[in-house]
């Protein structure tokens, strides 16, 4: 199927009210907030850790948690995201313009910026009780807590009991999979988050709607391990004349819109 015809079945599913948009962390970027690599080397020159660069991200963060506490861990991960300094750009307006549910593994609230400053109507849900309590068809999921309540998914032990901690917001992200079309946005192909939310995908019926992620650069072999996963790969970085990712973020989103 061609890339027209992908666009197009995402814009009919976007007609219906079908769409969801999943978040990573590469939509957060260039946002005044530092990247993960900055606060990961932070942790590890605190724990003097002399391990091999490439050791496991959570990991690391499980490790700060036990040596230094709950309330050390929190405070280190809170000043380096700190909410004044966060500018939403053009591509987070544009995205919560598009009338569906937006699904977030990130902690910081560029979203949530984006919301307040073009005043859309959002329910926010950032645990299990507000997920209750939201009543709007548009809600923004943050299903891996936010950083203002200190409630984040990113040790390892968080993804180990997230059923436990998040288990009305599992639900209903396995529930909105299976129902609706689904595009990944700021996902790299090897992002952890991403590989339990296909494992979701996967033990779902097949006869659900598509799902897509959105790429900039191509790699086949790891298109074909998405689409075993059922997972469409659609690479934007030649489909729009510009060089800039964030502007063709922007057109794509812009297609979608039309």
């Amino acid at each position: 199927m061609s890339y027209e015809a992908h666009l197009q079945k995402i814009k009919e599913a976007k007609n219906d009210n079908k769409l969801v948009f999943f978040i990573g962390s590469g939509m957060s970027k260039d946002v005044g907030l530092p990247d993960w690599g900055e606060l990961i080397n932070e942790f590890k020159k605190d724990l003097n850790s002399k391990e091999d660069e490439k050791e496991d991200n959570l990991k690391i963060a499980q490790l700060y948690f036990l040596e230094f506490g709950e309330h050390e861990y929190i405070k280190k991960i809170k000043s380096f995201f700190p909410s004044e300094k966060i500018i939403a750009k053009k591509k987070h307006k544009l995205l919560i313009k598009i009338p569906q549910h937006i699904i977030t593994t990130n902690w910081d609230a560029v979203i949530e910026k984006a919301i307040d400053d073009e005043m859309a109507l959002y329910d926010i849900a950032r645990n299990d009780a507000e997920l209750i309590n939201t009543a709007s068809n548009r809600k923004l999921i943050k299903m891996h807590g936010d950083i203002e309540l200190g409630n984040i998914v990113f040790k390892e032990d968080d993804y180990l009991e997230y059923s436990q901690k998040f288990p009305l917001i599992e639900n209903y992200v396995k529930s909105v999979l299976s129902m609706n079309t689904v595009v990944f946005f700021g996902y790299s192909y090897n992002d952890i988050n991403l590989k339990y939310i296909t494992k979701w995908i996967q033990s779902n019926s097949k006869v659900r709607p598509p799902a897509y992620m959105i790429v900039f650069k191509e790699d086949k072999i790891q298109e074909k391990y998405f689409k075993n996963h059922g997972i469409s790969i659609l690479n934007i970085s030649d489909k729009y004349k510009f060089k800039d990712k964030n502007l063709q973020i922007e057109a794509f989103l812009n297609d979608i819109l039309i």
